[in-house]
């Protein structure tokens, strides 16, 4: 099993939001040098990171595709699965969920209260 240390997983959801800002001004593939120039860290730290969580090796010179590399984060990090929670004693903070307009709707929510 792999272990991982608290600097790490502080870092990846950084690297996630460089990553996701690469994407929008159209680059499609990332190396370590361009991440650690803008972010700060060493490129060994950083090509260490990605290799505890990524399949895929980076390409010398090319670097790594970045909607794999977003992808393999996401999960990682838990972003693309679903939990259910039970709320209790929120008041009307339980029904912000459901109004919550940057959010799709949850596909199963039941609200009960008792007053």
């Amino acid at each position: 099993m792999k272990k991982y240390s608290k600097n790490q997983l502080q870092r990846y959801p950084i690297y996630l939001k460089y990553l996701r800002q690469l994407k929008e001004q159209g680059y499609t593939s990332v190396s370590s040098p361009l991440i650690a120039k803008e972010l700060g860290y060493s490129e060994e730290q950083i090509r260490k990171d990605l290799q505890l969580v990524s399949n895929e090796a980076g390409r010398p010179k090319k670097g790594r595709n970045i909607d794999k590399l977003i992808e393999t984060l996401e999960n990682f990090l838990g972003y693309s699965s679903q939990a259910n929670a039970l709320l209790i004693g929120v008041g009307h903070l339980g029904t912000v969920p459901q109004t919550y307009a940057g959010r799709p709707p949850p596909r199963r929510y039941c609200v009960c209260s008792r007053r």
